[in-house]
């Protein structure tokens, strides 16, 4: 017999994140800092350009690629 948990003690398994490509890096992986089994990213990357917040020094090393890009290239 499964044990019931109470909402804190859930762990969720599959999370959708709309329009993912307005998120930002930090914001993305707060979303997700629960054991996912399943992340789904949903959205256009060719309708929406990334954002990008920090320094200009960010945008000089490689923080100008969203997570979802980055994730493309694996």
């Amino acid at each position: 017999m499964r044990e019931e948990l109470t909402p804190i003690e859930r762990v969720y398994v599959r999370k959708s994140i709309e329009q993912h490509k307005l998120g930002t890096n930090r914001v993305l992986l707060k979303q997700v800092r629960f054991e996912c089994e399943k992340l789904i990213l949903v959205g256009d990357p060719k309708q929406l350009p990334p954002t990008i917040q920090g320094s200009d020094a960010a945008h000089g090393n490689g923080l100008e690629q969203t997570l979802f890009d980055r994730l493309c290239l694996m």
